[in-house]
């Protein structure tokens, strides 16, 4: 995922996502998937778009429960 982010190729984010992987998980480096598609946009927001997952805040997670 970290490698799709960073080199803006939002197809194989996609795939990644559709087959489960996360896009919360930190890289040696600490780097966050949405962190290297942010700083390698140049511009193009598709891989960010993909690699945005917001929180659910605590009102929603109660009420899924």
């Amino acid at each position: 995922m970290h490698f799709a982010a960073q080199a803006q190729v939002p197809l194989v984010v996609e795939v990644l996502l559709a087959a489960g992987a996360a896009v919360d998980t930190s890289g040696r480096h600490v780097k966050r998937p949405l962190l290297r598609a942010v700083f390698c946009s140049q511009g193009e927001g598709a891989t960010i778009r993909l690699c945005w997952r917001p929180v659910p805040t605590l009102t929603e997670t109660t009420a899924m429960a």
